[in-house]
């Protein structure tokens, strides 16, 4: 569960990921033969890194148009770090 005051979910991105779930996420990437981990998506909502262009295309794309490629990108300045 995620602190109250953990600005990471509090973006676009963020806010979407806690809906969807990380281990749904991470089945969707397997189905679709990726071969990403929880850590790694882990990292992306900590703004370590970002998902590769492929990888931000499937999010974009299972979020029915909430998200765009622009939201996963931005995530990083949208959490204060």
């Amino acid at each position: 569960m995620k602190p109250a005051t953990d600005s990471r979910w509090d973006t676009k991105l963020g806010k979407w990921v806690a809906k969807y779930t990380v281990p749904k996420l991470i089945e969707e990437y397997r189905s679709r033969g990726f071969s990403v981990t929880a850590s790694a998506v882990y990292l992306w909502i900590r703004g370590t890194t970002v998902p590769r262009p492929d990888k931000a295309t499937v999010i974009v794309e299972l979020s029915g148009g909430e998200l765009s490629l622009a939201d996963v990108y931005s995530h990083k300045l949208g959490i204060g770090r």
